[in-house]
């Protein structure tokens, strides 16, 4: 990136290491509350901030400037020490993206004999490229990933600038089961799809096994790429901006190709398909959102 901001001005200078380690111990009494699924109580931490890739519908590196940070090792080892989770969420945007940096915190962890079981998030040509590390990584406790899939044609992933093939998916995948790592997926749903398009998305998952699959609504981010469709969103407020509280991504807030309420009724049947999946992982209670009028509407959480 250049040396101004996005935005105008010189970007803000940021130095992970002068921001102190957080206090714990202030959440004493909520820590065995805080959960993602079966990983309980889990800690969250981060190695990195920022994104080295540009994906068009992500906001993440632009907020910051397209620039990567990263903290020093022995000091996240001694965050990691002094956690009393056994499992740690690596919140970074994507933590292994230097593949030799982050084998040298798997070798001090495991140095320090720090026992930890871990979930991050992780791109498939990292997880295909780097497989030394993954495999120190999967050594020391990483159970599981959190990988944004996205789309399943040439076509979109081309649009979406995530510099991967379908095949590269597909290999990916595979080397994740070969290094036993779960895989929870993110996948974005087009406006444009059809009813076929949905079916295809099925059979692509149930194809490739994947063991937690999730779904968003792809959405005009501020910021993003993908704003160039802001012109196009159907929900306004009476002052004429967008209504805010649907871009959760959860909602269509473009024009679709299918009707909207059958677009919608093909969208929540992906969670009904996948929803003995993650039975294995929470009660299926009841959580809310809101429909177009504002009303609550029950659903199953994903």
């Amino acid at each position: 990136m250049g040396s101004r901001h996005l935005y105008g001005g010189p970007p803000a200078e940021l130095h992970l290491d002068d921001i102190p380690v957080p206090d714990r111990t202030v959440a004493l009494g909520d820590r065995p509350s805080y959960f993602i699924d079966w990983m309980k109580p889990v800690a969250l931490i981060r190695t990195t901030v920022g994104c080295p890739y540009r994906c068009t519908f992500c906001s993440l590196w632009r907020i910051m400037d397209g620039r990567y940070h990263t903290r020093e090792l022995d000091r996240i080892v001694d965050e990691l020490a002094t956690n009393p989770e056994d499992f740690d969420f690596l919140v970074d945007d994507e933590p292994f993206v230097n593949g030799p940096r982050m084998k040298e915190l798997a070798r001090k962890i495991e140095a320090a004999r720090i026992r930890k079981r871990y979930f991050a998030y992780c791109r498939i040509d990292t997880l295909l490229r780097e497989r030394e590390m993954m495999t120190a990584w999967r050594n020391i406790g990483l159970e599981r990933l959190f990988i944004g899939i996205e789309a399943i044609t040439e076509d979109e992933l081309t649009d979406y600038h995530k510099k991967l093939t379908v095949a590269q998916i597909a290999d990916g995948l595979s080397r994740a089961r070969e290094l036993g790592i779960k895989v929870f997926a993110g996948f974005i749903v087009n406006a444009d799809y059809t009813r076929q398009d949905f079916k295809r998305l099925v059979r692509f998952i149930e194809h490739h096994r994947i063991d937690y699959p999730s779904f968003t609504i792809l959405t005009p981010l501020p910021g993003t790429p993908a704003l160039a469709n802001f012109d196009h969103v159907l929900h306004r407020q009476p002052n004429g901006r967008p209504r805010w509280d649907l871009f959760d991504l959860q909602e269509a807030v473009i024009k679709t190709r299918l009707p909207l309420p059958e677009f919608m009724e093909e969208f929540h049947k992906l969670r009904e398909v996948f929803a003995g999946r993650y039975t294995q992982y929470r009660d299926l209670g009841h959580s809310h959102r809101r429909n177009l009028e504002g009303e609550p509407v029950p659903f199953a959480p994903v």
